[in-house]
């Protein structure tokens, strides 16, 4: 016997769409369009300047520090397995992957994304 009442669904891209930092990481991929590769600590700033809505120029090395160890310890390995991004560990650089469109559209459909 089936339950059809079930409400049981997989969300793509799973729970690395849970993280608002990680969404950042595709935002400032795309809509800042740096040439790749980008390096991880210039990935930093671009999404620490994202999260206290500054200007790059404007992020403090606190702000930036934060950002960077967050984004090498928690962040990349699980877009790199989405192939959402790219990384190189040996040279500490970031390349879009081919699934950084999707994953950052699913991320500004989700409810509460407050993506604009």
């Amino acid at each position: 016997m089936t339950d059809t009442g079930s409400t049981d669904y997989e969300l793509p891209f799973g729970m690395i769409l849970s993280s608002q930092r990680r969404v950042n990481v595709a935002r400032y991929l795309l809509e800042e369009s740096p040439e790749p590769p980008v390096d991880v600590g210039d990935l930093a700033e671009g999404v620490a300047a994202i999260e206290v809505s500054k200007e790059p120029r404007q992020v403090t090395g606190k702000e930036k520090h934060r950002v960077y160890v967050s984004l090498i310890q928690s962040h990349l390995d699980p877009l790199h397995r989405q192939d959402v991004v790219r990384f190189d560990h040996d040279r500490n650089v970031v390349y879009p992957g081919a699934n950084l469109r999707t994953f950052y559209a699913f991320a500004i459909l989700l409810p509460g994304s407050n993506i604009q």
